[in-house]
């Protein structure tokens, strides 16, 4: 199989697929968490995590009841929350990966110390490679349960040249 030809491929799709996911703010529903970064706002409240109201005009309606207002030139960039998940396979990966290198440190020190079986390499070979093995598990086990509690945020990043409504960059052109 050409690896050559295929990875470029995979990852060329995989940009574009993240590329078609993005919305535009037209596109946001009320009630949405949005992350607003506007370092020229006069407003610093503008500035922050927010729940998105509605759209007037080139202005974004933030909070609840949409009180807080920030028009859409001073904001630099705006993120809308897509989901919490947990972080199972990355604890899964680094419980295996520290419990088994464990595992194998504790079946050299175990071997020497108590068994005084380990008088060939091929003894500690077989302990270390049982011990690790052990340890992989354990860990992988633990590290994805607790990973899987620890939970995080995805962020899509909203263009704001994007709109129908007549903004370009922030400007009206109307």
């Amino acid at each position: 199989m050409r690896f050559d030809i295929l990875i470029p491929a995979i990852l060329l799709s995989t940009r574009l697929t993240g590329l078609a996911a993005q919305v535009s703010v037209d596109e946001l529903q009320p009630g949405a968490t949005v992350r607003v970064t506007a370092p020229t706002a006069r407003t610093p409240a503008c500035n922050g995590q927010h729940v998105f109201a509605g759209l007037r005009g080139d202005t974004l309606m933030l909070g609840d009841d949409g009180t807080l207002s920030c028009p859409v030139e001073w904001v630099d960039r705006l993120e809308v929350q897509r989901e919490r998940r947990g972080n199972g396979w990355t604890g899964a990966i680094l419980g295996a990966a520290l419990f088994g290198a464990g595992g194998v440190i504790l079946a050299k020190a175990d071997c020497a110390a108590y068994w005084g079986s380990c008088v060939n390499e091929d003894d500690a070979a077989k302990y270390a490679v049982g011990y690790g093995a052990l340890g992989v598990l354990v860990g992988g086990a633990a590290g994805y349960g607790i990973g899987s509690l620890i939970k995080s945020d995805r962020w899509e990043s909203v263009p704001l040249h994007a709109r129908g409504s007549g903004a370009l960059m922030g400007r009206s052109v109307r």
